[in-house]
């Protein structure tokens, strides 16, 4: 896979995945001066949020994040299931999320955010968040930003389910091809020439390396 970048400067070769979305996670995070953060992933045979990176969480929060069920009542949640973002400015004054004050509460924090990252058709791949210990809203450009960093995070994940998605095709394909014993070949139009795998040289009883002209 050819590597590339985009506005954000950060690779779009998903092969380091958890490596590159810590590193869109802590350009968000310094972004928004945010205290703490983490990006979820959405497993949708599990219907459960999954953490892959995070910044400045106890080991209570992760345990609390851990698997998350998409129908949990949580902010993240709440994003994932609207397709957008969830902002909560101070959480102590904001009586839709009052529920979320004793958990909150624990780790000290009084705002945060949740975007939801999303495929190019718009499906959910996972969830973006941020957290502040004092109330915190965020401006105009902040927001644009954080959308840049969540589209980064987006591509990142689907260039890793393309490729996770050809590998197990190509994984078929060798399975059905052996259980059938059959060969594949490609023709050279420069040369002129067929090259065969090894399993059809081997049907055809030539030798390994074989070519053969197609004229």
């Amino acid at each position: 896979m050819s590597e590339a970048t985009n506005r954000t400067g950060l690779p779009l070769d998903a092969s380091d995945l958890p490596g590159l979305l810590q590193s869109v996670l802590e350009a968000t995070i310094e972004l928004q001066a945010a205290d703490s953060g983490a990006v979820q992933l959405y497993d949708s045979r599990a219907h459960v949020l999954r953490v892959v990176a995070h910044h400045g969480l106890s080991e209570a929060a992760l345990a609390h994040f851990k698997g998350m069920s998409e129908q949990a009542h949580s902010i993240f949640a709440v994003a994932l299931k609207r397709r957008n973002r969830v902002s909560v400015e101070d959480v102590t004054a904001d009586s839709e999320y009052q529920y979320l004050r004793s958990t909150l509460d624990l780790e000290g924090i009084r705002g945060l955010q949740a975007t939801a990252l999303l495929d190019r058709r718009g499906q959910p791949l996972g969830v973006l968040s941020t957290q502040f210990r004092k109330p915190r809203r965020l401006s105009e450009r902040e927001l644009r930003l954080t959308d840049l960093f969540a589209r980064q995070a987006s591509d990142l994940i689907g260039a890793q389910l393309a490729e996770d998605a050809r590998r197990s095709s190509e994984e078929r394909l060798r399975l059905a091809l052996t259980v059938a014993r059959m060969g594949t070949w490609s023709w050279d139009p420069k040369l002129d020439l067929a090259l065969y795998d090894e399993r059809s040289l081997e049907l055809f009883g030539a030798p390994a390396g074989s070519s053969f002209s197609v004229m």
